[in-house]
């Protein structure tokens, strides 16, 4: 709601929690993510693809923007740790 507490707070109505994983055995995402919905709800998405971090950020809801911006950074040196140990 414009104007409500929530936004005064700097809350944009939802809280992000984000996990990062590795599956390098599949190149699909298709074959490991269900988008059909869960309990007769109706499915949110239609599709879903791999991505780089950096264009899923350039991408994402500019409501949304600075969550994911804060996880690049944050984010960025885990991964290059892990896969560095991966090769």
């Amino acid at each position: 709601v414009d104007g409500g507490w929530l936004r005064k707070e700097g809350y944009s109505g939802q809280i992000l929690q984000f996990v990062l994983f590795h599956l390098p055995v599949e190149a699909d995402p298709t074959e490991v993510c269900n988008l059909s919905g869960l309990g007769g709800e109706k499915a949110e998405f239609s599709a879903v693809r791999w991505a780089p971090l950096d264009e899923a950020v350039a991408g994402v809801w500019e409501a949304k923007a600075p969550a994911y911006r804060y996880l690049q950074e944050r984010a960025q040196s885990i991964i290059e740790s892990f896969l560095s140990k991966d090769a």
